[in-house]
């Protein structure tokens, strides 16, 4: 998907929600180990680092497209890529298509791009949800889910509270897709239990305005 410029009514250009939690550099300790493990296997970690980007990002792309009935080759796509990447995104269907299944989804929105007035940040959503109840699904391809995912989905919950006036987000759900077992790891948390997350990310935006002024003056 191309990258979405997120601007306010006023015209005004606002940071995204993942730009925003850059702030807090939650995921630094998870990606350091796993670049030192890549050296200790001998890989470089910024070729693989990008072969598994790509890996998420195509299966995306699939999912996305087959949630709005849209075509997608991914022969086309993937033509002229190493065979183990496609054995992956393969992976990552196959896991995305039995929790389908097993899940009922009935989606409500997906790929949704919106833009908070109140707060002046943006986001794209996944997948907006009713299974039992009104929820965010965001998709993650990668090794494990961490305090910023939280954080992350909690922040789309609050996009798309503020654009449907009244339809309160009940539940968050994480959605984990293995890229080399076929495996699906779903995580749900009601509403109620991550509004530490909704608190964490507030305080993000407050400090992304603070410490933006600083970094002009160190450059």
């Amino acid at each position: 998907m191309a990258r979405v410029v997120y601007k306010t009514n006023d015209g005004k250009r606002v940071p995204s929600v993942t730009t925003v939690l850059g702030i807090l550099g939650l995921s630094k300790d998870a990606l350091m180990y796993w670049a030192w493990q890549q050296g200790c296997d001998g890989k470089d970690f910024r070729e693989t680092s990008k072969g598994e980007a790509d890996v998420g990002t195509v299966a995306h792309g699939f999912i996305e497209a087959e949630l709005k009935n849209q075509p997608y080759s991914l022969d086309l796509i993937l033509a002229g890529r190493p065979p183990e990447m496609r054995a992956k995104v393969d992976a990552c269907i196959s896991a995305w298509h039995e929790w389908r299944e097993q899940s009922q989804l009935q989606m409500i929105g997906s790929e949704v791009s919106l833009v908070s007035e109140r707060y002046r940040y943006g986001g794209t959503l996944d997948i907006a949800t009713v299974m039992t109840r009104r929820g965010i699904l965001d998709l993650k391809t990668g090794s494990g889910t961490y305090a910023d995912h939280l954080i992350q989905v909690v922040a789309y919950g609050m996009l798309w509270e503020e654009a449907h006036s009244g339809e309160a987000v009940e539940e968050y759900h994480l959605l984990r897709l293995g890229k080399t077992d076929g495996s699906f790891h779903h995580h749900r948390y009601p509403a109620d239990a991550l509004e530490c997350a909704r608190e964490a990310f507030l305080r993000a935006r407050e400090l992304y305005d603070l410490v933006a002024p600083l970094k002009k003056m160190g450059g």
